[in-house]
């Protein structure tokens, strides 16, 4: 783990939960960690990624969500998430739901941040 630079975790992050937002997501980390959403702000505006985040960030993470080993360790996070939804582990949770473009822009500003992380000192 001592090698470990940061970890990402992803979830759902091809529906929209946020009524009329169809760019909204949320960008969660560790108080520690304020340089993930220094990089996002940044990156929204130099590649004009069509995103609207929301930023959270907490020192309990200890929900039972992937990152909780790697927060616990002390090991920076970076945790994008639309939020839920009424099809959440239903069959109803069909790709026809899914806003592409949305998660198109997530995953290049995860690039850009994955990008960052591992060139960091």
């Amino acid at each position: 783990m001592k090698k470990v630079k940061g970890y990402m975790n992803f979830d759902m992050i091809g529906r929209d939960c946020a009524e009329g937002r169809p760019n909204h997501f949320t960008l969660m980390h560790a108080p520690k960690d304020s340089v993930f959403t220094a990089w996002l702000n940044s990156d929204i505006a130099q590649y004009s990624l069509a995103l609207d985040p929301q930023f959270k960030t907490g020192e309990d993470f200890n929900n039972g969500s992937d990152q909780v080993p790697f927060f616990k360790a002390g090991i920076p996070f970076v945790w994008y998430q639309t939020g839920g939804h009424p099809d959440f582990h239903m069959p109803t949770d069909e790709t026809s739901r899914i806003n592409w473009n949305k998660m198109v822009e997530i995953t290049k500003a995860s690039f850009l941040c994955l990008w960052k992380m591992a060139n960091n000192p």
